[in-house]
């Protein structure tokens, strides 16, 4: 580490890095660490180095990432095992009212699976101390993958989306668009339309997905969005609020409206994708 840091140093630049260091009374501590030139008269004499101690926080998110391994894996297996308990009723009544009650609890634990699912694939951006490389994304191609794992059984889904337009983003934009269009299916009806287009300029391209189904007023939008609020809390409206979160990471946008099918309309704005700077930072 000393070595790396010398060589930055050398060069007269700032070093940065995250290291050990044993203490003097034996315990080692997890540090971030920066070191600076020091120069006297424009004669490098030295240099400066500091640390910060982040042994508790990483303890702590190392428990965390435990915890929520643990009870994702729980919930699974508890919830499998629940859904064919429910099966096995269902197979053994001829009571009307025992079978309603048994696909309402099957719908019910099927979307406590789902909203775990979700949480997992956009818990590595919830993150704040992971750094994200954004690269340009094919779009189009992004596109077809989320709608190939939806379950589009009795919906129409028409798509207008050239092939090769890039946007900023990475893996995770196939699990966003899938959660937008399972949204616009779930909230739709037994037999929805779901149109996606695409516009876009030199720097900035936006994905529309209109539905037509019951929409949401102009005074939950807000709720929906909202980093922390009610819709997050009650467990509804959690796909978007992710969404929205990732489109922020990714420099772009999400805007909620009303369809011209007379449904929702959700607008994801991303910054245009160019494969002359491959990586981002975000």
């Amino acid at each position: 580490v000393f070595e790396e840091a010398t060589d930055r140093l050398e060069a007269g630049a700032t070093w940065r890095g995250e290291c050990a260091l044993l203490t003097g009374d034996g315990r080692q501590v997890q540090v971030e660490a920066t070191a600076r030139p020091l120069s006297v008269d424009g004669e490098r004499r030295g240099a400066g180095f500091g640390f910060v101690d982040v042994t508790e926080r990483l303890n702590r998110q190392e428990g965390l990432r435990v915890l929520n391994r643990v009870l994702r894996h729980n919930l699974r297996n508890d919830a499998n095992v629940v859904l064919g308990h429910l099966d096995t009723a269902a197979e053994h009544t001829e009571t009307e009212t025992v079978e309603k009650s048994v696909e309402v609890a099957k719908r019910r634990m099927q979307g406590s699976l789902d909203r775990a699912r979700t949480a997992r694939e956009f818990s590595r951006h919830l993150a704040a101390d992971v750094e994200t490389t954004l690269y340009p994304v094919d779009l189009g191609g992004t596109l077809t993958q989320a709608i190939n794992k939806v379950d589009t059984a009795g919906a129409t889904i028409e798509t207008d989306v050239p092939s090769g337009l890039l946007v900023r983003g990475d893996e995770t934009l196939t699990a966003a668009l899938r959660n937008v269009i399972e949204n616009a299916i779930e909230h739709t009806g037994p037999s929805p339309t779901v149109q996606i287009h695409a516009d876009a300029d030199d720097e900035r391209v936006t994905l529309s997905v209109a539905d037509d189904g019951p929409g949401i007023p102009p005074e939950r939008r807000a709720n929906v969005l909202e980093r922390g609020g009610s819709a997050v809390r009650h467990g509804q409206g959690l796909g978007l609020f992710f969404v929205d979160r990732l489109l922020s990471i990714y420099g772009g946008e999400l805007r909620l409206g009303d369809s011209d099918l007379g449904g929702c309309l959700v607008e994801l704005e991303f910054p245009r994708g160019s494969t002359e700077g491959v990586e981002f930072e975000a």
